[in-house]
């Protein structure tokens, strides 16, 4: 068992869509189209326990950079580059 805090870091990845929903007016009895904003999840990337690095995106590629940060116990650690598409 363990003790302390954790702060943990995580990069998430997000699509922001809008589309139509129908609405029912009961006391006109009326249906009409109302515009909604959906905020989809694509996943998410875990960065550790207070992660203190660079994010950069950049020509169709994120850099997630090597974690400087006091937490970091992966001193060999390096940047990592995701392309986007």
């Amino acid at each position: 068992m363990g003790g302390g805090s954790g702060i943990f870091m995580r990069l998430i990845f997000i699509v922001i869509e809008t589309d139509e929903s129908f609405n029912y007016d009961y006391e006109n009895e009326n249906i009409s189209k109302k515009q909604r904003i959906n905020i989809k999840t694509l996943g998410c990337v875990s960065l550790g326990d207070r992660y203190d690095g660079d994010l950069i995106y950049e020509n169709g590629y994120l850099k997630i950079g090597k974690d400087r940060g006091w937490y970091s116990k992966r001193p060999e650690t390096r940047d990592k580059y995701i392309k986007i598409k």
